[in-house]
């Protein structure tokens, strides 16, 4: 069934709303950006953002929830061949991962420094490491029949959020980048067994 042009405009509504909050929050923090202010960036009055949303903190879950890296990574996985190594499976699987981390930069920054001041932040954002974590080790498990312990697959994801934030995100040069990922991941790939 095709959506009519009221829902086409409703949706559209709703991301312009989403992406102004996630810009605001990023930039200001939760707490600071206002509702006025949601609305004045995304062009609509404030009042209507309580259409689409009850409240500001209904609002910061939908960003959580719109903007998570896992769902998109998850998607755009290629099907990868039985010749191809378990290395250069994840190889792929963590240069879209940076690809998708560099597309959300607000929303990582906004993540991270939000959860140091906000409890509800905190517990959302391991909720979202630990789905990345299960993802991971579902991907990991189908290719492997080496056993895998969850802390090590934990490790290796916040290793490689930790240089995004404070090396990666900044980076132009993608060889430092690839530098890191090929040694993060043979050093992994030395603690599964």
């Amino acid at each position: 069934m095709e959506k009519t042009l009221r829902q086409i405009q409703a949706e559209e509504t709703r991301n312009k709303l989403l992406t102004a909050a996630l810009k605001l929050f990023s930039q200001k923090g939760f707490k600071e950006s206002t509702v006025k202010e949601i609305g004045k960036a995304a062009g609509v009055t404030d009042g209507l953002i309580y259409h689409y949303f009850k409240s500001k903190d209904e609002l910061l879950s939908a960003v959580l929830e719109k903007y998570t890296v896992n769902r998109s990574l998850k998607d755009s996985l290629p099907d990868f061949n039985e010749e191809q190594t378990l290395h250069e499976q994840l190889t792929i699987y963590f240069k879209l991962m940076f690809k998708y981390l560099r597309m959300r930069q607000d929303f990582i920054v906004m993540c991270f420094s939000e959860a140091q001041r906000n409890p509800k932040i905190h517990e959302k954002l391991l909720e979202i490491i630990q789905q990345g974590c299960n993802q991971l080790e579902e991907f990991i498990i189908g290719r492997t029949d080496k056993k895998i312990d969850q802390v090590t697959i934990q490790n290796l994801v916040t290793s490689f959020f930790l240089y995004f934030i404070m090396w990666g995100r900044f980076c132009e040069d993608d060889t430092a980048i690839n530098y890191h990922l090929e040694q993060s991941i043979k050093d992994f790939l030395k603690t599964i067994k």
